[in-house]
């Protein structure tokens, strides 16, 4: 099995590939390149989101409950509410739960190269996240280019650990 910094040098590399492929067939501007590459470095990581131990899943978890803060405050702000205190606490309490609560009832529900380590979990991914993109108001061909984004470095991480997992007959 490949190690983190291994995914993410992989990782740029597919995503970098797949953002000049996508502009050679016009899929993409040069413009939207970043964002194409930034998608695949990402579906490099998240086969690992069912290690406990793992990089990506605390990388994953900060994010989701800081944005769970944030999603607090502004709920706080549509009610009306002018206390500081108030938004602190709730801010915090949001902030906790998620990384606490729902991050340890995820790491329960998964184990390390279980389904996210599968090719049905790399279709769905690339489809999950063309779901997200129809949200937004963009071309149909960038959303296609961005989910295969996805998808591509999701699938860069499985043939990574494949490759590395090849043992000769002396255990090496």
């Amino acid at each position: 099995m490949a190690g983190f910094k291994a995914h993410m040098a992989f990782g740029i590399l597919t995503g970098a590939a797949w953002a000049v492929v996508a502009i050679g067939l016009s899929l993409i501007t040069f413009w939207v390149a970043p964002v194409v590459f930034f998608a695949g470095f990402i579906g490099a990581f998240l086969p690992d989101l069912d290690s406990d131990t793992g990089k990506p899943l605390r990388i994953l978890l900060l994010c989701t409950s800081a944005a769970g803060g944030v999603m607090a405050g502004l709920y706080l702000s549509d009610t009306g509410q002018t206390d500081p205190k108030v938004y602190l606490i709730y801010a915090i309490g949001a902030f906790l739960f998620v990384y606490f609560i729902l991050g340890g009832i995820f790491k329960k529900l998964t184990h390390h190269r279980g389904i996210f380590h599968s090719i049905p979990a790399t279709v769905l991914a690339a489809l999950v996240t063309l779901t997200i993109m129809n949200n937004f108001n963009l071309d149909s061909q960038m959303k296609m280019a961005i989910s295969l984004a996805v998808g591509i470095g999701y699938s860069s991480h499985l043939i990574l650990d494949e490759l590395n997992s090849i043992v000769n007959l002396n255990g090496i």
